[in-house]
């Protein structure tokens, strides 16, 4: 996978966590569609983990981005995938 595809999964799953929660803060959308918004950003996250850590270490070497962004491991995404998933799947299933 090139830098460019990482770079556009990783942009990809902050847009989609970044919208389903403003979307379900601000907005009258049901909370369905916020979790399949939910469940995409972290099924992403999960499965592109060692493709999103690298796009954040390359990130980490613009002089712009401090250095210790760069100190992050694929666990930390397959993690925090997993769990917005399943907080996804929560709401899919109407808890609100």
């Amino acid at each position: 996978m090139t830098e460019r595809q990482a770079t556009l999964i990783f942009g990809a799953v902050l847009l989609l966590f970044v919208g389903g929660g403003l979307l379900a803060l601000y907005t009258n959308t049901p909370l369905r569609f916020v979790g399949a918004l939910l469940v995409i950003a972290g099924v992403l996250a999960a499965t592109f983990a060692k493709a999103i850590a690298g796009a954040q270490r390359e990130a980490a070497k613009k002089p712009y981005v401090p250095a210790h962004l760069g100190d992050v491991r694929p666990t930390v995404y397959i993690l925090w995938g997993a769990g917005v998933a399943i907080l996804g799947v929560l709401l899919l299933l109407g808890w609100s």
